[in-house]
């Protein structure tokens, strides 16, 4: 019988889930890629067999196990069949179980979701990955979840809230539907720290003036580039770091174990249009990090010599010494960055 042979039911699951497009992928069609250890009911309810799964229940009854039915279920919810999913629930399969609701509502299975949540499910439960099911549904942009009661600010680990996902989505109708619910715009979480910050980086205007309008804190710390200015910058997206700045942003505070600023940063990375723009908003061109360096410092070491003429230009003193008493064209000699070096012996004459 096919149902019980253990490799074809295996291999059926894993063709049955090679995705469309597999052709312009075709590292994705990897046996490693796909589900394994599929039961033979688990397979009957990923086709919607109904009339299979309940023939398997009926002959095989308690020799099933219960990971078996839960997987059947979480199948079923995945793929949105609705009568297997009220069958495996009539069998006593928990309906919270992990993951079922995550997987329903990822796929955007609305009438499975609806079941779940008739049946009792904990609409904040969380699959194996500890995403939510409303994280999920964020991708999908299914409200059905908030209507009924989950939690707006639910985090889950590298994703973080739904309202972050939404702003790297640039999603503003999830982002508009979850503020209503009384989302926290200022909530952190996620890769990027906070969703004003994920918007920044993903370069979402309309969600960064709307999450700006909703009280977002332009200034809050965290995530890869330290706050939302920093983010834009280290981008050389000018038209954002004018809106950020405009919104209140801090052009001067320190980040990071070094305490740098904006104005360091791209200097260091030589973006050269960025470092005019930010002192053109005043700028701190001699703030110093921990280690005594200013702009030009960074500039220097890293040969930037179009970078190091416009800030000495704007007054930059390049006699500023380093808490290794060095200063930016000892540096650039260290570093042998000629074309620095007579950029700044010029400057001495």
């Amino acid at each position: 019988m096919f149902l019980g042979n253990e490799l074809a039911v295996q291999g059926t699951v894993q063709a049955y889930s090679i995705p469309s497009d597999w052709q312009a992928y075709p590292q994705a069609i990897e046996s490693n890629n796909f589900p394994r250890a599929v039961s033979a009911i688990g397979l009957a309810a990923s086709f919607g067999l109904k009339a299979i799964v309940d023939a398997i229940l009926y002959k095989e009854g308690s020799s099933i196990s219960d990971s078996d039915k839960v997987q059947a279920l979480f199948w079923a919810a995945t793929e949105g069949f609705d009568g297997v999913v009220e069958l495996m629930l009539a069998n006593g399969v928990d309906v919270s179980a992990p993951g079922v609701l995550a997987a329903a509502a990822r796929n955007g299975r609305l009438s499975v979701i609806q079941i779940l949540l008739n049946r009792g499910t904990d609409v904040n439960s969380r699959s194996e990955e500890r995403a939510s099911a409303l994280q999920a549904a964020a991708l999908k942009g299914s409200k059905t979840l908030l209507e009924h009661g989950a939690d707006p600010d639910i985090d889950g680990g590298e994703l973080g809230s739904v309202l972050h996902i939404a702003a790297v989505n640039g999603d503003e109708s999830i982002i508009r539907l979850l503020l209503n619910y009384g989302a926290n715009v200022n909530a952190k979480g996620g890769m990027y720290g906070y969703a004003l910050q994920a918007a920044v980086e993903e370069g979402h205007e309309n969600i960064i003036r709307l999450l700006l309008d909703q009280g977002a804190d332009v200034n809050l710390e965290g995530g890869p580039y330290g706050n939302a200015l920093q983010a834009a910058a280290e981008n050389g997206n000018e038209t954002i770091v004018e809106l950020l700045l405009a919104a209140g942003a801090d052009i001067n505070v320190k980040i990071g174990g070094e305490r740098y600023t904006a104005l360091q940063e791209v200097a260091r990375r030589g973006l050269e249009e960025m470092v005019a723009l930010l002192l053109g908003h005043g700028a701190n061109i001699a703030s110093q990090q921990r280690n005594g360096q200013t702009a030009l410092f960074m500039a220097a070491k890293e040969g930037h010599a179009e970078v190091v003429a416009l800030l000495l230009s704007k007054g930059a003193n390049l006699n500023t010494r380093d808490e290794r008493n060095l200063t930016p064209l000892d540096w650039a000699i260290k570093k042998k960055h000629t074309k620095v070096i007579a950029v700044l012996k010029d400057a001495r004459r």
